[in-house]
């Protein structure tokens, strides 16, 4: 009943706009502010893994940098580019899972937890089979995973421990 009470009182001329039932208990600030943060990401990342050009050829001067810092700065003996590398496949996973994670309902929470590896898989499947100077690497999609599951992981836990206060002070105020 409610419902058309919703739609008597809407003016004929214009529709009424509901949000999807999964983001009406989000705040529309945070989804809007993780999509527009969330996609140029994304977009930039792909370009980075899907470029004719490796990482390594675009930024060397930057990746020099780096790791002058690690090893120079703060005594980080170990830091060659292969780690460098492996450390980067896991930290520019994690927004990847913290967008999926703000984006999926919380009921549904394990689609958050697929979203970085099925991302990390179509980079792995394209750099593997369309672009020969670049390497497809279960190595890089283990890592990836392992970035996008810490970000979706940290994510769902906040948004549990939120929806939860939430619903026990609604209980003690009401």
């Amino acid at each position: 009943m409610p419902r058309r009470r919703c739609r008597e009182a809407a003016a004929p001329s214009q529709p009424l706009r509901r949000s999807p039932r999964y983001l009406r208990n989000m705040p529309r600030r945070s989804v809007t502010t993780a999509l527009v943060i969330g996609i140029p990401f994304l977009v930039i990342l792909l370009v980075l893994t899907i470029s004719p050009q490796p990482l390594q050829d675009r930024f060397p001067v930057f990746l020099d940098h780096v790791l002058d810092l690690g090893r120079n700065t703060l005594g980080w003996s170990w830091l060659g580019f292969t780690a460098l590398e492996k450390i980067a496949n896991v930290l520019v996973f994690i927004p990847v899972g913290v967008l999926a994670a703000l984006i999926v309902p919380l009921r549904l929470w394990p689609l958050a937890l697929l979203a970085g590896p099925a991302f990390s898989a179509v980079i792995e499947i394209v750099q593997g089979l369309a672009l020969s100077h670049r390497s497809a690497t279960l190595s890089d999609l283990a890592l990836n995973t392992l970035g996008a599951t810490v970000g979706a992981g940290i994510t769902l836990t906040a948004r549990a421990l939120h929806r939860s206060r939430q619903h026990g002070s609604s209980k003690l105020e009401g």
